[in-house]
């Protein structure tokens, strides 16, 4: 049975299996808002159990932060598979569902995941300059996703994908095009 996890920041509500909640906890990036915020499994009465401690991913909610808001002027979705289908549901609770919109936002996240999932690398790969060639295959594979997600023809006629590869990924770099 879902719960509801609700972003500190904007207030927005999803609903996450708690079998998809690791027992120390996840972060997630909000998809209305872009706030990275913890969450925990329930407990048995329901509520979510809150430590004073976020889950070990600090690394990942200071890089993901730091990325997106150095880029950020539009908002993007989640990073975690627990709020994974909180994009097409938020679209419809807090503004258009409008395809490029979606497009746009889909292509930031599938971005961002890519930091999320690879922090130590990314930083690394940050100061070696070699970003590109590192990602390469992580690229390819968010590509495919979005793909899949938004359609070829829109996915081929819009830059989104790769606009959110140099500004999120490339910190405003020209690195893909």
């Amino acid at each position: 049975i879902p719960f509801a996890v609700s972003c500190p920041s904007c207030l927005a509500e999803f609903p996450v299996d708690p079998e998809k909640v690791p027992l120390e906890g996840v972060h997630a990036i909000c998809s209305a808002c872009l706030r990275v915020f913890p969450v925990h499994r329930p407990t048995e009465n329901g509520s979510a159990v809150q430590t004073d401690e976020p889950p070990p991913l600090e690394d990942l909610t200071s890089l993901a932060s730091e990325a997106i808001s150095e880029s950020a002027s539009t908002s993007s979705g989640p990073v975690d598979e627990a709020v994974e289908g909180a994009l097409s549901r938020g679209a419809s609770r807090f503004g258009t569902r409008d395809p490029h919109d979606r497009a746009h936002r889909l292509a930031r996240v599938l971005v961002s995941d890519i930091i999320a999932y690879y922090p130590t690398r990314y930083r690394e790969s940050l100061s070696r300059g070699t970003l590109k060639e590192d990602f390469q295959d992580e690229v390819k594979k968010s590509w495919k996703e979005y793909v899949a997600q938004v359609g070829e023809e829109l996915a081929e006629s819009t830059p989104y994908f790769t606009e959110a590869l140099n500004e999120i990924l490339a910190k405003g770099e020209n690195l893909f095009g």
